[in-house]
């Protein structure tokens, strides 16, 4: 049932696209005034420009990028390595609930199981709304610690004026990555200690609401994890 309606769903948006959408890519139309190839526009232009600028000129094709490239930068390398574990632990708790569930708890139906996946969108939910908040009040303690130590008296009073206009990165001093990165090694150990504990749980086989509720802990911190990295 999954596959056919995400098939249908496809075909359905398909054809919306074919028959209505203009093109945007800019290597084609430009700011939209130059017309796209004929293989390359809507059958039923409805939707966009019907005019032609004369004076616009397509732009040269971009290159063709090239992503491996990202392994070649450590940094990057890091980053990707590091979200990656993150990623594939929450695809691993997520892919085997529906067979965790049905071997260790026989009682529940399919409806249950489904229901079951309520926790982790809750979670998110709530880890997303506060993950922000956690990182903005982050940012401003470190903020205020830094515009504190490159000057003294009204000097202070006037960059941190200036701060509050402004981003860490306008200033090329600040320590943007220690203002982002600080509570990256707490939020793993707790991410890492919640995945452990439901797995004891599932393990043990306990009642059905400790596993819920440590899925429902564990993704308060996967947003700001993912934010962070």
């Amino acid at each position: 049932a999954i596959f056919w309606f995400l098939m249908i769903a496809t075909s359905v948006s398909l054809v919306i696209v074919t028959l209505f959408f203009p093109e945007t890519l800019r290597a084609q139309v430009g700011n939209g005034s130059i017309p796209a190839p004929k293989w390359n526009r809507p059958l039923i232009p409805i939707v966009g420009r019907t005019s032609v600028d004369s004076n616009s000129h397509r732009p040269p094709p971009a290159p063709v990028p090239n992503p491996l490239k990202l392994f070649t930068a450590p940094d990057l390398l890091l980053n990707l390595f590091g979200s990656s574990i993150v990623y594939s632990t929450y695809y691993a708790v997520t892919a085997t609930i529906a067979t965790l569930f049905d071997r260790d708890y026989p009682s529940l139906t399919e409806t249950d199981i489904g229901l079951c996946y309520l926790s982790i969108g809750g979670g998110g939910m709530v880890g997303t709304a506060v993950s922000g908040k956690t990182l903005d009040w982050r940012y401003q303690i470190v903020k205020r610690k830094y515009y504190r130590s490159v000057g003294s008296g009204a000097n202070v009073s006037e960059k941190e004026k200036q701060a509050d206009k402004r981003t860490g990165r306008d200033d090329e001093g600040f320590p943007i990555e220690k203002a982002r990165l600080q509570l990256q090694f707490y939020f793993i150990c707790l991410f890492s200690a919640f995945v452990i504990a439901y797995g004891w749980v599932i393990q043990a086989n306990t009642s059905l609401a400790a596993p819920l509720v440590f899925q429902f802990i564990r993704e308060y911190p996967l947003p700001l994890l993912l934010e962070l990295f």
